[in-house]
């Protein structure tokens, strides 16, 4: 009897440290399930933004998920994609922007249709939320100010509009003084600026370029109707 006591002691025990085990794992399989898996971006990124049907509580990552405001996307540029290319597409829509650009490769375009065909976009200042400027700007407002303390930042705009035409208050670019690119590079660490297919119009300077010894502006067929 002693015999089978201790095979029935030993048998309890075993399915007691199972049966503990198997509590164990179902605490915590659902406690990592929970738990956000974080991602880090390797490649190339593209952000999509609606003017219209976005929202800034969206990620961005596909034209259905799209962004509201081009700041929105441009912060997360800066934020979640700092070290990888980031291209951000536009739909059809006017977009207040006035924000510093210090990415090493952004570009900002128009969203191309499977016809092949671009969205009409056009960017023009955020009068009201208005950043202190650049201390080298000579004009009051401006769209884009890439600035380049270091590393060196890399802005390619591609089939906008930059007016400072505010469709809101169609009067408020009379008189306006507006930069639609402020290019600034301190040290020389090899910064660049590419606008391809732009249109840039009601504006007292179409790109500002200072302290540019290794600076590099490429503009190609673009057009600039200063005031």
């Amino acid at each position: 009897m002693k015999s089978s006591h201790t095979e029935f002691d030993k048998e309890a025990l075993m399915k007691n440290r199972l049966l503990a085990w198997l509590l164990i794992l179902t605490l915590l399989i659902p406690l990592s399930a929970m738990s956000p898996v974080p991602t880090f971006a390797v490649g190339p990124v593209s952000l999509y933004v609606n003017a219209e049907g976005g929202d800034d509580s969206n990620d961005g990552s596909t034209p259905d998920a799209a962004l509201a405001t081009l700041q929105a996307a441009i912060d997360k540029a800066h934020g979640d994609y700092a070290s990888v290319p980031v291209s951000i597409y536009l739909t059809q829509g006017a977009y207040p922007v006035s924000t510093m650009i210090h990415h090493s490769s952004l570009t900002i375009e128009a969203y191309q249709t499977t016809e092949g065909l671009y969205d009409a976009v056009a960017l023009y200042p955020d009068y009201e939320t208005m950043l202190a400027k650049p201390f080298q700007l000579p004009t009051t407002h401006w769209i884009f100010a890439a600035v380049s303390p270091t590393p060196a930042f890399g802005l390619t705009l591609n089939h906008l509009t930059m007016t400072a035409d505010d469709p809101t208050t169609p009067d408020i670019e009379a008189g306006t003084s507006l930069t639609a690119v402020y290019v600034y590079d301190a040290d020389g660490s090899g910064s660049h600026l590419t606008t391809e297919s732009c249109t840039i119009d009601h504006v007292t300077f179409g790109i500002y370029q200072s302290y540019s010894d290794r600076l590099t502006v490429n503009i190609l067929n673009s057009t600039l109707e200063a005031l």
